[in-house]
């Protein structure tokens, strides 16, 4: 049975934005971050985004591959398939390819965010209720001599943001914040080791 909330079509995007200054880590020096970001579309013309940040040594998956299983079995799967059936699409994700978390977490996002745009909802009411109005950020720490780890750290303390949590695609920026708290903590280590 067809609904408005049957997906049409899935778009795959690769996103390389440049960094304000080269950050230098264990492995090198990024220049520049690269995202996936993924846009699955409805028949009710509502679009949901989700995003992957693979970012090896630190996950198993490189963008390219993020990209190849998208494309190559996974938005495939997806077309005409009901958003409201999320549980079921993400078992049939976990069945047809083992791993591939940052995809699969991209979908995830974007069926959420698509199912919150359609029920014109933040996602946190459909995940039960807001736990909090703000959420503390880390800045991670670049790999440098630990006497500017101590400089680089007075003016990168926690701080806070306050979300709106109306706009239901807040939650794609959630694995950048995990992301860098697995920077900050290990620089961190890196820094305590060296002193």
């Amino acid at each position: 049975r067809k609904t408005a909330m049957d997906i049409v079509s899935v778009s795959i995007y690769v996103v390389r934005v440049p960094l304000v200054k080269p950050y230098k880590v264990s492995f090198g020096v990024a220049t520049h971050g690269e995202n996936v970001v993924i846009a699955v579309k409805t028949s009710s013309g509502v679009v949901g985004y989700g995003e992957a940040d693979p970012l090896p040594p630190f996950t198993s998956e490189t963008v390219q591959s993020t990209v190849h299983v998208l494309r190559g079995l996974f938005a495939p799967a997806l077309i005409g398939r009901c958003v409201l059936d999320r549980n079921a699409i993400m078992t049939m994700l976990d069945k047809s390819a083992a791993g591939n978390a940052m995809a699969k977490g991209a979908i995830d996002i974007a069926l959420w965010d698509a199912l919150g745009k359609h029920l014109g909802a933040p996602i946190h009411q459909l995940l039960g209720g807001a736990v909090r109005s703000s959420i503390p950020l880390l800045w991670p720490l670049p790999s440098q001599s630990p006497g500017r780890h101590s400089l680089s750290f007075c003016f990168s303390l926690p701080c806070s943001f306050s979300l709106s949590f109306y706009s239901p695609s807040t939650f794609i920026f959630l694995p950048l914040l995990f992301l860098s708290y697995l920077f900050l903590s290990l620089s961190l280590s890196l820094s305590l080791s060296l002193s």
